[in-house]
């Protein structure tokens, strides 16, 4: 399992700075979620006035600095972040290309450019079998998009049996007091009263990660293969805009044309997207694979 710390930095290490360090500090003493005067452990160098730094997921902007004591005045939660305590010895990016917040926040805009592309999630939800019940919740908030396998497994323990259950209905739309989801299955076969059954369906991916521990399996809906893939397409989404940036006749800093010629960061993208679009045939291929669909009969109401 995967968490969004790890993919934050391989998607900073493997497809956005490739090789480049970002430049870092240490805190010296931990703070509260409202300091605003910070202590380093290290001599400030790039760390100045203006200067952007990041603590996990929080960045902030930089008033003042004091090289003598190592401090710096700061103002908490900016740049669309929220002030957040630190620990002792927290690393400290200081103006960092991407930070921790942006690539989160472009790993969300990544799972939903995946299920755009026709990946999915699939879970798992069991029911107990009553001859007296027709239909059983799918038990999920996000969009089903069919259904995967049914089984049932026979009431004689000894035997460890699993049976397919072709007659199935996949009911939409449904009242929401009978069925909390809105969608459930059908059953119109009578099978033992009491036993077993088994749906797995596939359904939506959710964009929903928010912390540095968040497992994104868990979270996303994505498999564990498909680490990589959100990677590049998180690091697709936070270089669109890197020509624009180069081409602007008013920038800070020019470059000369032989340094960086119209068209590099577009060359750039263009390989990333390649991979990107490589990388969704191969995932969605696989998924469809490993979980072909069920045939059942589908129902709006």
């Amino acid at each position: 399992m995967t968490t969004v710390g790890a993919l934050i930095n391989q998607t900073r290490n493997d497809y956005l700075r490739t090789g480049q360090p970002e430049v870092r500090n240490k805190l010296n003493g931990a703070i509260s979620d409202s300091a605003e005067t910070l202590t380093f452990s290290r001599p400030l160098n790039a760390l100045s006035m203006g200067s952007r730094i990041s603590i996990g997921l929080e960045d902030m902007h930089v008033w003042s600095v004091d090289g003598a004591a190592l401090t710096a005045d700061v103002d908490r939660g900016e740049y669309g972040t929220v002030a957040a305590a630190a620990g002792d010895k927290a690393v400290v990016l200081v103006n960092p290309r991407y930070s921790d917040s942006q690539i989160l926040r472009a790993l969300n805009s990544a799972v939903s450019m995946l299920a755009s592309e026709g990946l999915f999630a699939v879970s798992t939800v069991e029911v107990t079998y009553n001859s007296t019940v027709n239909g059983y919740d799918l038990a999920s908030s996000t969009n089903v998009l069919g259904l995967v396998d049914v089984l049932w497994e026979s009431t004689t323990d000894a035997r460890k049996q699993w049976s397919r259950l072709p007659n199935v209905r996949l009911i939409r739309n449904t009242n929401t007091d009978d069925f909390a989801s809105g969608t459930a299955i059908a059953v119109d076969r009578g099978i033992p009263n009491g036993c077993t059954i088994r749906a797995t369906y596939k359904h939506e991916l959710s964009a929903g990660l928010s912390s540095l521990d968040d497992v994104f399996e868990t979270v996303t809906g994505l498999e564990s293969d498909a680490a990589d893939l959100l990677c590049i397409a998180a690091a697709l989404h936070l270089t669109a805009g890197k020509e624009i940036t180069l081409n602007e006749v008013d920038a800070a800093r020019p470059r000369r044309g032989s340094e960086t010629p119209p068209g590099t960061f577009s060359q750039a993208d263009s390989n990333l997207r390649t991979l990107y679009r490589d990388r969704v045939r191969a995932e969605r291929r696989r998924l469809n694979d490993k979980h072909g669909s069920f045939r059942v009969r589908e129902y709006a109401i």
